[in-house]
């Protein structure tokens, strides 16, 4: 089915923009000879539908271009419609798409490295120049200061064509808290802290385990570095977790 046009009838249903294009000349013409002829005390009362004289189709300042793939860009070898009327459905001020039957394609869409110049630059692959087709799984195509490379992620290391994943647990220094274990992963390390510590794995503090009370009433309990001791008072015997009289 053809576009709706401006202010007129609409094209017969065609999916040929030649007779789109030919429809509209016809219309134009309709237009002016119908204005041409129509005393000024009548035109009000003629378009009443809202419009102002002066502000209603009369082709003559702003162009309207087809926007196919409804991306907000129209047609770039859309020549356009000369109207003052507000663009209907389907068109619009500009012929910026330089493929109009992809909604993907438009000035300022992400270039990326497929063969296709996405972002209308009249270049495809500008920015990666596919390298990215050939970087390891484990990088990434960059515009860097020398052009475009391929950059290990983080976490690895390489050339970007080969990336090895990086031991962050074997660093020096330790990227971890003294008093956490660090486990490697592929692309990433985790730091725990450990039994007898809180923290994020990168500050650990020492837990006093006494504030809770651990020991036998009639014990002393004494918090260490990551552990605490319970010790049986002078007169008990026992393991500090349970204390008898002697």
């Amino acid at each position: 089915m053809g576009k709706q046009i401006p202010d007129g009838d609409s094209c017969p249903s065609t999916s040929v923009r030649e007779e789109m294009d030919m429809c509209k000349r016809l219309l134009v013409c309709f237009v002016v000879m119908v204005l041409a002829s129509i005393p000024a005390s009548a035109q009000d009362e003629i378009f009443s539908d809202g419009f102002e004289w002066g502000s209603i189709c009369a082709w003559s300042n702003d162009h309207w271009h087809e926007d196919w793939d409804e991306d907000s860009f129209g047609d770039m070898t859309d020549p356009g419609v000369l109207s003052d009327c507000p663009p209907p459905v389907g068109f619009v001020a500009n012929n910026l798409d330089c493929d109009d039957g992809d909604p993907d394609v438009f000035p300022g869409s992400p270039e990326i490295c497929d063969g296709i110049d996405n972002d209308c630059s009249g270049e495809a692959d500008d920015v990666c120049l596919c390298w990215a087709h050939n970087c390891h799984e484990y990088a990434d195509c960059e515009d860097t200061s020398s052009g475009p490379q391929c950059v290990c992620q983080a976490g690895f290391e390489g050339d970007g064509m080969t990336c090895t994943d990086i031991d962050e647990c074997g660093a020096d220094p330790y990227p971890c808290d003294v008093n956490a274990d660090c486990m490697n992963y592929l692309g990433y390390f985790t730091c725990t802290c450990s039994a007898g510590f809180e923290g994020d794995g990168m500050t650990c503090t020492d837990i006093d385990e006494c504030q809770s009370g651990p020991c036998d009433p009639n014990a002393t309990c004494e918090n260490q570095p990551g552990t605490f001791v319970c010790e049986c008072n002078e007169g008990y015997e026992g393991d500090g977790f349970t204390c008898t009289p002697l």
